[in-house]
């Protein structure tokens, strides 16, 4: 994640690049990444995938929505960690 010596129109320069572990909760209702719409599961994932482009180490932390969700996902680069979690009258307890 460290970037050494850049080439730039044939004159070489030393940038470091510095990095930032970044972690972010999803509010539960719509599954990150959304697959039609869902306001702030898109900001969520579009925010993180430009960080992750960014060389940022980007994870989201969602909820399983079904017993096949898998624990750990990787998509366009961003870690989603899906955790188990107890609905109570539409609060979410992590």
């Amino acid at each position: 994640m460290l970037m050494g010596i850049l080439k730039y129109t044939g004159i070489f320069r030393v940038a470091e690049l510095f990095y930032m572990n970044i972690a972010q909760i999803s509010n539960g209702y719509i599954r990150i990444p959304p697959k039609k719409c869902g306001s702030i599961g898109s900001v969520i994932f579009n925010v993180s995938k430009y960080l992750s482009k960014e060389c940022h180490d980007v994870t989201i932390f969602d909820r399983k929505y079904s017993k096949e969700d898998l624990d750990v996902e990787y998509i366009d680069g961003i870690r989603i960690i899906r955790v188990d979690t107890l609905m109570k009258k539409r609060i979410l307890y992590f």
